[in-house]
């Protein structure tokens, strides 16, 4: 008798695993489809993974109806759950009680949320699935949809969690049919079928990703032997649906058509079309429009799997050579390809035998930490975190095994970095696990290292200048506060609560000087990084708002009556702004001659008088230059000194 774990072909492996493989994607906090996929071929040996075989297992979305939820009572922190300590982090395994224990059986965590709490499918023998629900302190609830089904490869399969525990996911009753349903945090499960979804077997309505309540997934149409297509659906958290969600581009014949698989709490959403030509891309959709293609340089398969409430997104795409690699793509649209060290280079090549090689990304956090797992040359999964060009890899836990086929895969990370996952052991059973990852040491970088500030007119306040700040240590940068001394003030900041390894953020610094002269400051920073606070120098000079200069002049002897070459001055106006009200007058034998200044001076502009000098009679004879202006030093004077001969 063949073990099972060594498969013919995928087609067996598809048809125990179907409805899993089909449906487990989602947000930043879940599993996305294809990691499953992967993890569920990795374990058990399976065949064919070429683009046409994603277009195979695509084709499974469906949908109809359920009515009641059947719950069980939540189970005690379950006696298998152990701890096991690792240079990553720490895991913490677990299995639902009632999970089976052969090959292919187990326990399959899918999303975790930012507190902690995971949801999951249960394999049981038979290859029945049901849903649980993980809190963060260990207990975990089972519960079934009433309805599903409890034949092989029937059940219940939940997909993601938000943040308020309201799961998603789908059912396959006993003719196959999907139905979608969200279940809330108090255990009520309402059922989601979309209007025009087909109601045949492998047909029906498979929610993907949920966040603050709305749910996005796909509902297919057609029939299970001729065409099936695919339409993306948005449903709101007060129940209404919008649907169809149509990439322009998407093919409508067998097997093409649209599958959003993530959604963020913006509302954006991400995920995969396939175009007439059976090729598959990924697209963002905002709610009105599209963008799309956004594909990695070389795919020719690509779908993103996870989206952030900033926009960043990761996936995974295919070469031409069949080679997996992982990406991540900035809100901006900058796409950077990940592949993780010690990840198979070696592309898959034809034949029968398993055809996964290579990276995948699964899940991104709100810091743009990315959680995904590749395949090494012996095909052997580990998984991996990427942030900021930083990879942590591998990721293995202690009970995986380490044979082909075997392995770990984190496939969903939360905010805080804590991450869940699937190991197989070494007989190909599913197990579950949290890892909540080393702390690591922050250490924090300011470019440049001071700031010095041009001079600045007092009581005004001057441009901003910026410094970068820069985590370049091996753990998460925690910002208590950031605060400027007197006379120095923060414009602006993209610096948060927390700054993942490897990131910047900048820090906009402003001077407003109280009084003439030289002002220091700093700019501090408490965090937990070894020397907190830090402080950035920060530098600066006040000067008058306005100057005449020079501020005395003497003349030559002058013959009485005799005027005098002209002397010339200038008034400079240091403000930010318009000098307005300007008034020129002088005292004794002087007199202006010229001017270029008028009633007003533009900001940090400046202006000349000519004064000439024509004494009355001999002696020491003085005056003054005297000009009043909107400036908080008006009047400006400069002495004037002259002899008559």
């Amino acid at each position: 008798m063949i073990k099972r774990r060594v498969l013919a072909d995928f087609s067996a492996l598809r048809s125990r695993l179907a409805p899993a493989i089909r449906l487990l994607a989602g947000r930043r906090s879940a599993v996305m489809i294809v990691s499953v996929l992967l993890i569920a071929a990795l374990t058990a040996g399976a065949a064919h993974l070429k683009t046409t075989s994603f277009n195979r297992v695509w084709a499974w979305f469906t949908a109809q109806d359920c009515s009641a939820c059947a719950q069980h009572k939540p189970q005690s922190p379950t006696p298998s759950a152990s701890v096991q300590p690792s240079s990553a982090g720490t895991f913490t395994n677990f299995d639902v009680t009632g999970a089976g224990t052969t090959a292919l059986e187990g326990t399959f965590p899918v999303s975790i949320n930012a507190s902690g709490d995971v949801a999951g499918i249960y394999i049981t023998a038979g290859n029945v699935s049901h849903g649980f629900f993980r809190a963060s302190n260990g207990n975990i609830t089972p519960f079934d949809v009433t309805g599903a089904g409890t034949s092989t490869n029937q059940g219940t399969f939940p997909v993601s969690i938000d943040a308020d525990d309201n799961i998603t996911g789908m059912y396959a009753d006993s003719s196959n049919v999907y139905h979608g349903f969200v279940r809330n945090s108090s255990g009520t499960i309402t059922p989601i079928n979309v209007s025009g979804a087909g109601t045949a077997g492998h047909r029906g309505t498979s929610p993907t990703s949920i966040n603050g309540g709305v749910i996005t997934g796909t509902y297919v149409t057609g029939s299970d032997t001729t065409t099936s297509v695919w339409h993306g659906f948005m449903r709101a958290a007060n129940g209404t649906i919008t649907s169809p969600i149509d990439v322009p581009g998407a093919g409508s014949g067998d097997k093409q058509g649209t599958q959003p698989l993530s959604i963020n709490s913006a509302g954006d959403i991400t995920g995969t079309y396939t175009d007439s030509g059976g090729t598959r891309h990924g697209f963002i959709y905002n709610g009105s429009s599209f963008t799309n293609p956004i594909d990695p340089p070389g795919s020719v398969a690509t779908i993103p799997t996870s989206i952030d409430k900033a926009g960043d997104i990761t996936g995974v795409f295919l070469d031409s050579s069949e080679l997996m690699h992982g990406f991540v793509r900035t809100a901006s649209g900058t796409i950077t390809i990940v592949t993780a060290p010690g990840a198979s280079t070696t592309p898959p090549g034809g034949g029968k035998g398993i055809k996964i090689d290579g990276t995948v990304g699964g899940s991104i956090n709100s810091s743009a930490t990315i959680a995904g797992f590749y395949t090494d040359n012996s095909k052997a999964a580990h998984g991996f975190t990427y942030a900021g060009g930083t990879f942590t890899s591998p990721i293995d836990d202690a009970k995986a095994g380490t044979g082909a086929m075997e392995g770990t895969g984190t496939v969903g990370i939360n905010d805080s970095g804590v991450m869940t996952g699937v190991y197989a052991d070494s007989s190909d059973v599913f197990h579950g696990f949290i890892l909540t990852p080393n702390s690591g040491s922050a250490a924090i970088t300011f470019t440049p290292a001071s700031l010095t500030f041009a001079k600045q007119a007092i009581h005004t306040t001057s441009a901003a200048k910026s410094v970068t700040v820069k985590n370049t240590g091996t753990g998460t940068l925690n910002i208590s506060s950031i605060l400027p001394s007197a006379s120095f003030a923060v414009s602006s900041k993209t610096c948060g609560a927390t700054l993942a390894v490897g990131k910047t953020c900048k820090v906009s610094v402003t001077f407003t000087p109280p009084s003439l002269g030289a002002v220091n400051g700093d700019l501090t920073f408490a965090d937990n990084a070894p020397g907190s606070p830090q402080a950035v120098p920060l530098s600066g000079t006040g000067i008058v708002q306005t100057s005449l200069m020079p501020a005395k002049a003497t003349y030559a002897k002058t013959k009485v009556g005799v005027t005098s070459a002209a002397k010339k001055f200038t008034l400079t106006n240091n403000l930010p702004s318009t000098l307005s009200a300007i008034a020129i007058s002088t005292t004794g034998d002087f007199a202006v001659s010229a001017k270029t200044c008028g009633t007003t001076l533009a900001a940090k502009g400046k202006c000349t008088i000519s004064v000439t000098f024509t004494p009355k009679t001999t002696g020491t004879r003085t005056g003054q230059l005297e000009v009043t202006d909107s400036a908080n030093n008006s009047p400006q004077t400069a002495a004037l000194t002259g002899t008559g001969d």
